[in-house]
């Protein structure tokens, strides 16, 4: 087939070998997704299957969906596609269409319940347990429950599951009255998404046997991601063909800390004792240099199947390795090297990568200073938003009016009269006659004992949901967000707001839209219900997008990812490997995962870092190469050490603390719109500290004092902080340190 001429030997042995288990080591850089999609092509072509009787699994809404483009542009036939999806997705459709055969009080109409729907529903929990909120942290909660559900083997809850807590541990009562609001709200969180379908499929034979019999073949992507759940379903799935092909890498499994297994890849040959073992070594990305460097440091586990990656490219620049004072001179060495690299490489070609997030504070300062665009992945997720969320709970509304978190959310957004006594009482009232907060509000609103004003406000709200319930199946999606932007003025909510603040939620607004606009174009049937189900399910990696910028992100967040240049920053022990990972031998092999990981995102170029001392508060802790760099055989690198006697500065001379003049060049390079009309010469002074002088926040770090009004008590005193922006305190509370 001609289909197979564009594979190397090894790609193409994966892709004829067709019946049976099958286990691809597929290394970074080997073209693993590209054997995926020709498996399937392959399947289809030679008619060992029907496109439906295929079933392909990923882990990003984005990777399914390169993966359907790909099978699309190899495959002839387009009638009736493979079914190819995440885990969570593949869970929503087979209990969209299922669930009530479980006969649990759920219906095909459930609601998906994402992070901040389960912190107010635990926040709820604990308020009517009668726990005090300041002692029982909600994501903590969350976090436990996680690691409750991701250790269960089906659907259900045995009492045996919580013998091993302490009588006053509040984890077990929360956790039951979690599962039974959600059941009462006719709503699955993600791990339930996950349960349920192996519930459904253990329990529901008939079901159970129609899909066994249905999928011939199935393929998972990023296998070493699979979590025991995920694992199980597959199991589940696969029972009747055994034809399943796993592709993955064990050296780039990641993402324990949210429930990955790599056991169900180092064991898979156990559960599947005929598997085929099929070895991608060739990498296409990287240099030999980068290549013989990564190689070095995954070499060190003991954790992994055994491979080595090799390439046809060229040997390549050797790895550059940095060793700055601190993190300030860090990032001048860095930018300092953009500056030059972006005559050869387009920005967008760049990444700056480090463990963990609060690391890109002296980046963003230093890329902004010398007028850098830069973008960052993996901080607050587009769909977290605010005002992002304020309109998808009023969307999950014309879905589901019993959803009672959503109502919650925008019973007062816009501001509209409706405060937290009358709320409380509208809870009151629904509990009592065990109804959802909809339904009260369709019951006799008199009885609550509020005034006419609070009345008719819930009034109006109930008219309004109905009104724009009622458009639903006659609007495209898009236009109608932009109907309830419209009809609830919500832009009035950005009033009080600065002019940035205002214009960065409108284009949020917009975005969403545009989201909206392309659900509708990728997708035959778009709903509105599909829609919601996509956003809930879509992670960092769907919404990164190529632009004209250097890239600033986690180490985690760069997985799947390249760029010609790759610098990996702040490599110290106990920053990577982590502090927290050092005691724990698969952790630490976790953590130089990661560092391979980084390392083999890099296709022509890698610049490693660290600092000799890293700022922690007002004080410095004195940090030391990481060991990760000491198993990189020296001729592969090229050290540049630099340090100076004092911590560099790049404001200079004392820039931003000496006179206004300087403090003016500052915003005037960082485009802030700061009236400086109300900062005058005047020598403002209160208790040592002036206007023109640098402080330290115990919150929000170091500063520059703007302004200060007002005399004794009601001192006030404005602050620009370089990554918030100005903020204004009383001074008498404001716990200043002057610098």
């Amino acid at each position: 087939m001609k289909l197979l001429s564009d594979l190397n030997p090894t790609q193409r042995q994966a892709v004829e070998l067709t019946d049976g288990a099958m286990l691809i080591l597929a290394g970074a850089g080997s073209g693993k997704t590209r054997v995926i999609a020709y498996k399937i092509a392959y399947l289809i072509e030679k008619q060992l299957a029907k496109p439906e009787e295929i079933l392909g699994l990923t882990f990003t809404n984005k990777a399914a969906q390169e993966m359907r483009e790909r099978v699309s542009q190899l495959v002839r036939q387009k009638a009736n596609p493979p079914w190819i999806s995440t885990f969570h997705a593949l869970g929503a459709r087979l209990l969209r269409r299922h669930i009530n055969e479980l006969k649990q009080n759920y219906n095909n109409n459930f609601t998906i319940f994402d992070e901040a729907d389960q912190i107010s529903l635990i926040k709820l929990c604990i308020q009517e347990l009668g726990y005090g909120s300041k002692s029982y942290a909600p994501q903590k909660l969350l976090s436990g429950m996680r690691r409750i559900k991701k250790s269960l083997t089906s659907g259900k809850y045995e009492k045996s599951l919580f013998s091993s807590f302490d009588k006053n541990d509040p984890l077990p009562h929360i956790f039951k009255l979690y599962q039974q609001k959600l059941m009462h709200y006719n709503a699955l969180d993600f791990d339930d998404l996950l349960l349920k379908t192996i519930e459904l499929l253990t329990q529901v034979k008939g079901i159970r046997n129609y899909y066994q019999e249905k999928f011939r073949y199935c393929l998972v992507d990023e296998f070493q991601d699979t979590n025991r759940l995920q694992y199980l379903i597959l199991k589940l799935l696969v029972d009747k063909w055994k034809n399943i092909c796993a592709v993955g890498d064990d050296d780039q499994s990641i993402y324990r800390w949210r429930g990955a297994d790599i056991n169900n890849m180092l064991d898979f040959e156990k559960d599947f004792p005929e598997s085929a073992i099929i070895k991608l070594q060739q990498n296409y990305r990287s240099t030999k240099n980068i290549l013989k460097a990564a190689n070095s440091v995954i070499q060190h586990n003991t954790l992994r199947k055994d491979k080595s990656l090799w390439t046809k490219k060229e040997l390549g620049a050797k790895i550059h390795l940095y060793q700055a004072e601190d993190e300030r001179e860090e990032a001048r060495i860095v930018v300092d090297k953009i500056l030059s690299l972006k005559r050869e490489y387009p920005l967008e070609e760049i990444a700056v990568l480090y463990r963990t997030n609060f690391q890109s504070r002296p980046f963003e300062e230093a890329l902004r200073r010398l007028r850098i665009p830069y973008k960052m992945v993996g901080s607050v997720r587009f769909f977290e938003r605010k005002e992002v969320k304020d309109i998808l709970s009023y969307l999950c509304l014309l879905v589901d009016p019993s959803d009672d978190i959503s109502l919650k959310r925008i019973i007062n957004i816009p501001h509209r009269g409706i405060g937290k006594k009358t709320l409380a009482k509208l809870e009151e009232y629904a509990k009592e006659r065990k109804l959802s907060l909809w339904e009260s509000l369709s019951s006799d609103i008199e009885a609550l004992g509020i005034g006419a004003k609070a009345i008719n406000s819930l009034k109006s709200l109930k008219q309004l949901i109905k009104r724009l319930s009622s458009q639903v199946d006659k609007l495209s999606l898009s236009r109608l967000i932009r109907m309830i932007i419209d009809k609830t003025d919500y832009l009035s909510t950005f009033s009080s707001e600065d002019e940035r603040t205002q214009q960065n939620r409108l284009e949020n607004l917009k975005e969403l839209i545009a989201a909206a606009k392309g659900y509708e174009e990728l997708e035959e049937e778009a709903t509105l219900p599909g829609f919601l189900d996509q956003v809930h399910l879509t992670s960092d990696h769907d919404y990164y997008q190529e632009a004209p910028s250097v890239t600033l992100m986690t180490l985690h967040c760069a997985k799947g990812l390249e760029f010609s240049v790759v610098f990996i920053v702040g490599l110290e022990e106990g920053l990577c490997p982590h502090r927290l990972s050092q005691k724990k031998p698969e952790e630490l092999e976790e953590e130089r995962r990661l560092c391979y990981v980084g390392m083999t995102r890099a296709k022509d170029r890698l610049f490693l870092s660290y600092c000799l001392r890293r700022r922690e508060f007002e004080d410095f802790r004195y940090s030391t190469a990481s060991r990760f760099i000491e198993h990189i055989p020296a001729h592969l690198i090229e050290r540049r050490e630099i340090s100076s006697p004092q911590p560099v500065s790049y404001y200079s001379e004392g820039e931003m603390r000496k006179s206004l003049k300087n403090i003016q060049n500052f915003f005037a390079i960082d485009k802030s719109k700061i009236n400086f009309k109300q900062i005058t010469r005047k020598e403002g002074e209160a208790d040592g500290i002036t206007i023109g002088c640098d402080v330290i926040h115990p919150q929000y770090g170091r500063g520059t004092v703007l302004d200060l009004s007002g005399s004794g008590e009601t001192t006030k005193i404005s602050i620009y902080f370089p990554s918030l922006g100005k903020k204004k305190f009383i001074l008498k509370y404001a716990r200043l340190k002057k610098v």
